[in-house]
């Protein structure tokens, strides 16, 4: 009983000096950034998992502590908000200019500007598509229900 009891101990300090190592490992990765892509973010959670013996879970948990201690924005944090934005201000499936606007703005405040407008306006166009959700014509131009502004992204 007494052996079990110092393996389990064992057990518990390696995933413990793990779990640091990890940590280092994750601020180390993000020292000059203020933002990780998805990429990034899927290729250090691997690196926990296969370097450091973590399981997913563990190795997500310290990963977003590491991340919430260092203030860096997560590209799929980003994406998740911008959903929700644009759930709140759909109207009948469609989204407005003002609005896919807004939600460019706000990606680029939630990823700390490191990512080009183009890119968000990429993003956010694919999010868009992704759940089937189309773009209102705009008011008051040459061409009223104009969705040009959407097709040129």
């Amino acid at each position: 009983m007494t052996e079990k009891m110092n393996q389990a101990g064992e057990n518990g300090a390696k995933l413990e000096t793990a779990k640091q190592k990890f940590y280092d490992f994750v601020r180390i990765q993000a020292i000059e950034a203020n933002m990780l892509s998805r990429e990034d973010e899927k290729n250090i959670l691997s690196q926990g998992i296969t370097k450091f013996d973590l399981n997913f879970n563990d190795a997500h948990g310290v990963f977003l502590s590491a991340v919430a201690e260092r203030n860096i924005a997560l590209a799929s944090d980003a994406d998740h908000h911008i959903e929700a934005f644009f759930e709140q201000m759909m109207k009948r499936g469609k989204i407005s200019k003002k609005h896919f606007e807004d939600a460019v703005s706000i990606y680029k405040r939630l990823t700390n500007g490191r990512v080009p407008d183009a890119d968000i306006r990429k993003r956010a166009k694919e999010i868009m598509l992704e759940h089937e959700w189309r773009p209102r014509g705009t008011r008051f131009v040459a061409l009223p229900g104009s969705r040009r502004w959407f097709n040129k992204i």
